[in-house]
């Protein structure tokens, strides 16, 4: 299940945790320094030191120590592994604490073994991640990546937060692509298409001994080449402006009763929100976010906490069909988000929720937020009737929205018409 477990395997030198080298960032970054990656790199920009000795890792890990990991089966070992090959995910249900065997089926089925928390397992690991969060003043943790020969673990994808990715073993090819979020936070993250080959990219090829740092949304994709590939991953949460911020406001509130009080209940589009005026300066620095915008975030918050009504348990018939001429029907007590995520549009509420492109995002705010009840007809934004009648038959769908009865005119008399 190592690189090497086929054919003859290439000696390395290896040294033992006892007699490990000092693991500093220093090191890690040999072939730069450690001002420049502070100063141009970290946070900015992608960057490969290569050229290094084969051997540059052999002091923090080498391809022996995952199997004698998985061997040994630690406590909490199965909980930290993943097992994947592009979308699909190896079932480790039947597998007490991970067995070996299982684990080496899978590799040999193409599937690539991640763990996590590597420093929780292995001593070097564990210096070098204090030492790199010592440095850099966030925490870190270290997942190792064991690949078979020209598979491809992750499907293509982007992450929230900054790598570091040291090539121990064999070797691995990047596709990197220009990030379409800069720097994003989880709230930001999506999948992205599988299109590697339509999209722009840059391929760079990983050896043993290798650092690629990466930012935080930069698309990747990583394969690896006739040999199978280890590396491990160093995960940086970086401690960012808007984390400071935060932090500001906590001080402030521990300091301040005017910040621990009650919001006022904001309903829909209703009036607009009273603040004390120290509180509406810093929210006005904060231009051009509102506080719409945020009361929409707690908004999506506060539906995921939610359990759906019983309404909502039993889907609307799947033949439903909205029509221009319907008049539609909301629920007054009903928690529904709309937020803009790059450029889709995600609706949530109680157990459910669904994305549309962007374009239908006033629709969306408007069956949300709007009057609870309203013609289809009377909905704005740029999408047609047609378009506006799917999305309120996938709102009716999910229980959001019923439809109402026509209502049959009534004579001047204000009786009905006599049948003839």
């Amino acid at each position: 299940m190592t690189p090497r477990a086929t054919g003859a395997r290439r000696k390395t030198k290896v040294t033992t945790p006892s007699a490990a080298a000092d693991l500093s960032l220093d090191w890690l970054l040999t072939g730069t320094t450690l001002r420049r990656f502070t100063n141009e790199i970290l946070g900015k920009t992608r960057l490969h030191l290569r050229d290094r000795p084969r051997h540059h890792y052999a002091s923090l890990l080498h391809p022996g120590v995952l199997e004698r990991i998985i061997s040994q089966r630690p406590e909490g070992l199965r909980e930290r592994l993943t097992l994947v090959r592009g979308d699909v995910q190896y079932d480790l249900t039947n597998a007490p604490s991970g067995a070996p065997q299982q684990l080496r089926d899978a590799f040999a089925q193409g599937f690539t073994i991640s763990l996590n928390g590597m420093a929780g397992f292995w001593q070097p690991v564990a210096q070098l991640c204090t030492a790199v969060a010592a440095h850099l003043n966030c925490p870190v943790t270290a997942t190792a990546f064991l690949t078979p020969a020209n598979e491809q673990g992750f499907p293509r994808h982007f992450d929230v937060v900054d790598t570091l990715i040291l090539q121990i073993d064999g070797e691995k090819t990047w596709q990197l692509s220009k990030p379409e979020i800069t720097s994003p936070q989880e709230g930001q993250w999506h999948r992205l298409p599988d299109t590697t080959a339509q999209t722009p990219h840059t391929s760079l090829t990983l050896k043993p001994g290798d650092l690629l740092y990466l930012p935080r949304g930069v698309p990747h994709a990583a394969i690896a080449t006739s040999q199978p590939s280890l590396h491990l991953t160093l995960v940086l949460l970086p401690y960012t402006r808007r984390d400071l911020l935060v932090d500001l406001i906590d001080e402030a509130a521990d300091a301040d009763v005017e910040w621990r009080r009650w919001i006022r209940p904001v309903r829909g589009n209703g009036p607009k929100l009273k603040l004390p005026p120290r509180i509406a300066q810093l929210v006005a620095l904060l231009n051009p976010v509102s506080v719409a915008d945020a009361i929409e975030r707690a908004r999506e918050r506060q539906a995921g906490t939610l359990v759906p009504l019983a309404a909502r348990l039993t889907p609307s018939s799947a033949t439903v069909a909205v029509v221009a001429e319907d008049v539609l029907q909301r629920g007054d007590d009903t928690v529904i988000s709309v937020r803009q995520r790059g450029d889709r549009v995600v609706l949530t509420c109680p157990g459910d929720a669904f994305e549309a492109p962007l374009a239908a995002a006033t629709a969306l705010r408007f069956m949300a937020h709007g009057p609870t009840q309203f013609p289809v007809n009377d909905v704005p934004g740029p999408l047609s009737v047609a378009s506006n009648c799917l999305l309120a038959t996938r709102l009716v769908c999910m229980g959001l929205l019923q439809i109402e009865p026509p209502q049959r005119k009534l004579s001047p008399r204000g009786r009905r018409p006599r049948s003839r």
